[in-house]
């Protein structure tokens, strides 16, 4: 993973993307604290590509104390990744930002609040990373039985909540059975399709050339 951040891929994008995709990395690295000059993509003068490298924050991060705090014990795989990288945002055709502990606790305490749901409740779902062109994201649910959460994609608040993820409505939702099949896969599909088999509108005709 530190090696595929000085990687650059280029992308060919309508216009509009050519805009917009770099003021949403331009975004994401204020976020992540890291000097936007560094290796904020770049758009050449026909504007019909762009230019993406991933970005992150080094450090260990804090979702293994959430975790605790939670009463969830993490995945080995997933654990080993925050003993790297605080978070961390996979450009690809569709850009993923893996959360830092804050993000994932405040998406928590907001979607429940949203759905009205108790926020003393017990924890089974862990909203890990978000979908930057979408209103969704990809999170692990815990289910008894189980030795590692798997991951599910939840696109749509309006359609389903927590507690609809934790029920039959969330195992229509499955896309990996763990962290590490999920960022494998995210890597060597280029971040595309999000759900295995599912084909997917080409939003803004983002497309890898190189």
């Amino acid at each position: 993973m530190k090696q595929r951040l000085n990687e650059v891929r280029t992308y060919r994008a309508a216009p509009d993307a050519c805009v917009a995709i770099p003021d949403q990395q331009y975004e994401i690295l204020q976020g992540i604290d890291r000097q936007p000059d560094r290796i904020a993509p770049k758009v050449n003068k026909s504007r019909t590509r762009v230019e993406m490298a991933d970005m992150a924050a080094m450090g260990r991060g804090g979702q293994g104390k959430l975790a605790e705090k939670w009463g969830l014990l993490l995945p080995p795989d997933y654990a080993a990744f925050c003993d790297v990288f605080k978070e961390y945002v996979l450009a690809t055709r569709n850009s993923v930002h893996i959360h830092d502990c804050q993000i994932i606790e405040e998406t928590t305490h907001n979607l429940r609040k949203g759905w009205h749901y108790p926020q003393n409740s017990p924890h089974q779902i862990l909203y890990f990373a978000e979908i930057v062109e979408l209103s969704g994201h990809f999170v692990f649910r815990w289910r008894p039985g189980r030795n590692t959460p798997e991951v599910l994609l939840a696109e749509d608040y309006g359609v389903i909540g927590e507690p609809g993820l934790l029920g039959g409505d969330g195992d229509l939702l499955v896309t990996d059975p763990s962290f590490s099949a999920w960022l494998t896969r995210m890597i060597e599909t280029d971040g595309y399709p999000l759900m295995p088999g599912r084909e997917e509108p080409e939003f803004d005709s983002l497309k890898r050339v190189k």
